[in-house]
């Protein structure tokens, strides 16, 4: 997969790396939003359980979020590249509480608490054990994902056409991104409309995603915001073919998210994933937001919610 990077040479990290983590601290205040999802109280509307999923020869970290009053359907949500942490998806996580959702959310491999290197092959596995977790409890289960997590619902979805619903939050058909390109994604991050995030996350919190290393098998450690990531996921999402599998998906409907803003997945990119998809499918763009935030994005939390409640009957 070709990758275009100018301008800045062939130093290790991009100079967004070093930027990232002067602005994170300098704003190094403690505000994190996902706490009470993680460790809520005794009168929380919901419960935590911290258990792994199960591959056979080895295991995944995962955590179960279980409404009070469940609806009897899961949701099984995959994180994006260099995001494992629940912090980024807070709103979505507790919108598909609040609608009665059990959330299932798990470390890919190359992120935090699970030691095996991201690659193509052995990723795989991880959603569709996913599933097979949440069918033990749920009378029916539908798939989020987040960028490169929607790469992986994608192809699950493509081998089980039993799942009730599907959501990819920015899907990458392809990754070919320049050092300009990056540089109007990082900017978007801080446009006025989004700084009321900071009244409920501090920057500092919002930023360690981006610095958070992944460990890619055969392309060694970077973290998002560094040149090698990119190579590296380009090299991913090659193996991955996202396009390819779109037409295999047969009777799961399927909602694609993305901003209008967003330098990784173009609008004509998530066009050509509508296409290739059966109906029911549809696009929702979101103005004036990027890959990155389109996460904290209320709305995006809403177009969700809606489209599972929409096709899983709740």
């Amino acid at each position: 997969m070709e990758q275009r990077v100018i301008g800045w040479g062939m130093a290790p990290a991009s100079p967004y790396h070093w930027l990232a983590q002067a602005l994170a601290t300098l704003f190094a205040y403690d505000l994190d939003p996902s706490r009470p999802l993680l460790s809520p109280s005794g009168e929380a509307s919901h419960r935590v359980e911290v258990l792994e999923l199960d591959l056979g020869a080895r295991g995944v970290p995962a955590i179960r979020f279980t409404p009070t009053h469940a609806n009897g359907s899961g949701i099984c949500f995959t994180h994006a590249a260099g995001a494992p942490q629940v912090l980024p998806y807070y709103r979505l996580i507790r919108e598909m509480l609040n609608a009665g959702y059990t959330v299932l959310f798990y470390e890919l491999d190359g992120h935090g608490r699970n030691p095996y290197p991201l690659s193509a092959a052995d990723v795989l596995e991880i959603v569709p054990a996913a599933i097979r977790t949440l069918r033990r409890e749920v009378d029916q289960v539908g798939l989020v994902g987040m960028s490169l997590g929607s790469v992986l619902a994608l192809r699950a979805a493509a081998a089980d056409p039993n799942l009730a619903a599907m959501v990819l939050l920015s899907p990458p058909l392809r990754v070919v991104l320049s050092d300009w390109e990056l540089l109007g994604e990082t900017l978007g991050t801080f446009f006025v409309e989004n700084a009321p995030l900071l009244l409920e996350t501090s920057l500092e919190h919002m930023l360690a995603p981006c610095l958070g290393e992944v460990n890619f098998a055969g392309h060694g450690r970077h973290a998002m915001v560094d040149r090698g990531f990119i190579g590296a996921m380009a090299h991913l999402i090659a193996e991955l073919d996202p396009l390819g599998h779109a037409s295999r998906v047969q009777g799961v409907p399927t909602r694609i998210l993305y901003g209008d803003w967003d330098r990784i997945v173009p609008a004509r990119s998530s066009l050509e994933l509508l296409s290739a998809l059966s109906a029911p499918a549809d696009r929702v763009t979101l103005p004036r937001r990027t890959h990155f935030t389109l996460l904290f994005e209320p709305r995006t939390a809403h177009a969700t919610v809606e489209w599972l409640n929409r096709h899983m009957g709740r």
